[in-house]
């Protein structure tokens, strides 16, 4: 799930990277005495908050494309575009968030207003799916507007609540216990999503209510009372609160520092010759700020693969799922909903982190296989497609056991996903969590919130990718559609593995600055 990569994020506040060198202005405990101060009970609250946020959002995202489609009456084609046009807005959105958050209202009234925008979005989706109220335009229309708050919220306070709760510490007299919030932040965030798409797919399927037989007010309605409890959480601890005031958006002067350059270079460009194009800025901006966004230029380049990797990946809540409702549930007498094989993924994820880290990296790299970040990336990217081939295959399993026995069920069973899940999640390891650390690593100490925002506009382009290849209809056949997505997938990783072997590591030093001197990649 991708969950798990993108709060990585607040997990490097640690001895491993820059940033906690930064936070204690250079010196080490032993250089300055460390007073005791009380563990700040207020965090309490951001965790509950964050636990009710991602089982209301998860358990909604969970049953929502088959709710276009069985209940709207979408096609299955249209239900996969509304769902990743939502996709796409909930990470477009944490930019915007992040910009309010630390140029204008701050966390706590960030997190505050548009929780309440989200929680309104999560009542006008339940509503829309009771039959009662009007018809099927009015609840196309309900549900439209629904999603869009849902979207402008969830990725609204996406960038703020982990860096709220990192707030309430004092660093570095703090900073075990602020790794120990950040495991239990991370820990009630899979907690959350994993009970809600687990559960909501047996309310949608279970129950009857308003005279249908498949309930989605009610498996829309408690992710609704749980967003709203999550805002009741969250104010209830506003008393306890350290809020900071905001100081100014580094991702706000990136683009401007860009746009400026751009600008300069088009009216100068020849009159005056610069080495580099971001260097027409140097008039308006410093060259820290310059030299810092040439890094993440670089990174940006390095990393455009991630936007096809998110491509594959969020059809785990589209395509895998229209596939897993054209098979048998049926195991050992329990009836597996297919919208409930997505927590497959954040369960494998769990036990994926700890072996992958303690075994399966090591062995890797004695046998010289894997043993650089960029190694990691390239056989993630590798593994993505290949969970496309198994996907593939599998469809066309499908489509051919349908044409021979036109008149009776399909009883191919619903395990035969297990194995592209188990493909796509050890990519998500070696490739998602590796990509989020190594440009975080790779950053300077002042463009560590730009990567994380960008990084989340990555998985907002991989969405566009699947609206593009499912609206332009390239491929009519679905089973081929995924051939089309694996194919796509290992040509950016033959890319990827060039410019990789090109790239040149950023060496950041103590005081945010680059080595000049530092090595060439060898991939």
């Amino acid at each position: 799930m991708e969950v798990l990569c993108v709060i990585y994020t607040p997990l490097v506040v640690n001895d491993r990277y820059p940033m906690a060198l930064s936070q204690t202005n250079g010196k080490t405990p032993e250089e300055e005495p460390l007073e005791k101060i009380p563990y700040p009970k207020s965090v309490f609250f951001i965790i509950g908050n964050e636990f009710c946020e991602r089982f209301s959002y998860y358990g909604m995202r969970t049953i929502l494309v088959l709710y276009l489609n069985e209940h709207l009456r979408y096609s299955e084609n249209e239900s996969t575009i509304i769902y990743h046009v939502f996709v796409m807005l909930c990470y477009f959105t944490p930019v915007i968030g992040g910009i309010m958050a630390d140029s204008w209202l701050g966390k706590f009234k960030t997190i505050l207003y548009v929780s309440l925008i989200y929680a309104f979005g999560n009542i006008v989706l339940s509503s829309s799916s009771i039959d009662s109220l009007g018809n099927n335009n009015t609840h196309v229309w309900l549900a439209l507007t629904g999603l869009f708050l849902i979207g402008a919220g969830t990725g609204g306070i996406k960038p703020c609540v982990s860096s709220f709760g990192g707030d309430q510490f004092v660093v570095p007299q703090q900073e075990k216990q602020l790794q120990q919030f950040f495991s239990v932040f991370y820990f009630s965030i899979n907690a959350g999503s994993v009970i809600s798409c687990f559960l909501t797919p047996m309310l949608r399927a279970n129950v009857s209510c308003f005279g249908d037989d498949k309930c989605y007010p009610l498996a829309f309605g408690v992710p609704a009372v749980l967003m709203c409890l999550s805002v009741v959480i969250f104010v209830c601890g506003s008393a306890g609160y350290k809020m900071k005031k905001p100081q100014g958006n580094i991702v706000l002067e990136v683009v401007k520092c860009t746009g400026h350059a751009i600008l300069k270079k088009v009216q100068t460009s020849k009159i005056h010759k610069r080495d580099h194009w971001l260097d027409y800025a140097d008039d308006l901006y410093p060259k820290k700020l310059i030299e810092d966004t040439k890094i993440f230029m670089r990174l940006m380049l390095l990393f455009a693969p991630t936007i096809v990797f998110w491509a594959l990946y969020e059809q785990q809540g589209s395509r895998w799922t229209f596939q897993a409702n054209r098979m048998d549930g049926n195991v050992f007498g329990f009836v597996v909903q297919p919208d409930q094989m997505q927590t497959v993924n954040p369960v494998l994820c769990l036990l994926f982190i700890p072996l992958f880290e303690g075994i399966i990296y090591p062995v890797l790299a004695k046998l010289h296989i894997v043993r650089t970040p960029l190694q990691k990336l390239s056989w993630g990217g590798i593994l993505a497609a290949l969970s496309y081939v198994v996907a593939g295959l599998l469809q066309l399993k499908i489509e051919n056991y349908e044409l021979l026995t036109i008149t009776t069920p399909n009883n191919l069973n619903l395990m035969w996903q297990i194995p592209q899940y188990i493909i796509i999640t050890a990519a998500e390891i070696m490739f998602s969590i590796t990509g989020l650390e190594f440009s975080f690593t790779q950053a300077p100490v002042s463009m560590k919130s730009v990567i994380s925002s960008f990084w989340l506009l990555t998985d907002s382009f991989g969405n566009v990718i699947v609206l593009i290849v499912a609206g332009s209809h390239i491929v009519e056949n679905q089973a081929y559609e995924m051939f089309l997505f694996a194919g796509l997938m290992g040509v950016v990783m033959v890319i990827f593995i060039i410019v990789a072997m090109n790239y040149k590591y950023s060496d950041i030093k103590d005081d945010g600055s680059e080595d000049e001197n530092a090595e060439v990649s060898r991939i």
